[in-house]
């Protein structure tokens, strides 16, 4: 994980900051995808082990916050009854 990324974590309410991860998470994961689908290569290979690692930081951090964090509710996605 990048340093700026770390101290954006660090800054943010914990469930911010989960949900920040994730956004992180998915993205790698697309990326890892698109680097499988280029072919097998020395540099893709690095390139997954990169990707691998970042993932296992996020994964880390993460587990961090799991003691601390309840998911709040996005209000912006709350469905009105009818």
């Amino acid at each position: 994980m990048t340093r700026i990324l770390e101290e954006t974590i660090d800054s943010l309410r914990p469930a911010d900051a989960v949900r920040v991860l994730d956004a992180v998470d998915g993205t790698l994961d697309a990326l890892r995808q698109d680097a499988l689908e280029t072919g097998d290569t020395p540099e893709v290979r690095q390139i997954l082990r990169r990707i691998d690692a970042y993932k296992g930081h996020l994964q880390r951090q993460r587990s961090v916050l799991d003691g601390t964090v309840a998911i709040e509710p996005n209000p912006d996605s709350a469905v009105a009854d009818p």
